[in-house]
């Protein structure tokens, strides 16, 4: 966790909005394709939303978590199979 949270991904929830931000198994048609330990980052914010700025938000925080689990192990930035 410290690793994640000190490779930059703290200061972009800081700065966010409140949401919630996971991990989790993707779905059998993704793990198909990609294989059987394929998983999805989910950036989850409450109610429906049109402000622009919350959404580059979300897309910034979703990017941001893929960005340090590659850099710390976790997923790779290679293309999937």
């Amino acid at each position: 966790m410290r690793s994640l949270l000190g490779g930059g991904l703290a200061d972009v929830l800081l700065a966010s909005f409140p949401l919630r931000l996971g991990v989790k198994r993707a779905p059998w048609r993704r793990r198909r394709s990609m294989g059987p330990h394929a998983r999805q980052v989910q950036v989850l914010a409450p109610g429906v939303d049109t402000d622009v700025d919350r959404m580059v938000g979300l897309f910034r925080t979703a990017r941001e978590t893929l960005d340090v689990l590659a850099r710390t192990g976790p997923a790779s930035s290679e293309p999937p199979r």
